[in-house]
């Protein structure tokens, strides 16, 4: 079952941590396969999008609330 999130962009850090399943996410032009046990980074500002291959369980820790509270958070959205 692949489903894919929407291309996006931001200038926060999201450090990935893949617990269950496999996908893959695709980072400015680099593809990067993902799978259990791996941790990953996308440089700040740089388009993203993510699609699991099968079920997954993908966790995301983020600096938002520090950036937001220091006016400095920005996003935009895109189409895949």
């Amino acid at each position: 079952v692949a489903r894919e999130a929407r291309r996006h962009v931001l200038v926060d850090l999201r450090r990935r941590h893949v617990v269950e399943g496999r996908g893959q996410s695709r980072i400015g032009e680099a593809v990067l396969d993902w799978g259990p046990q791996d941790i990953f980074v996308a440089p700040s500002w740089a388009w993203t999008a993510h699609e699991a291959g099968e079920d997954a369980v993908v966790f995301s820790f983020s600096d938002r609330p520090m950036q937001e509270k220091m006016g400095l958070w920005r996003e935009e959205r895109g189409n895949a």
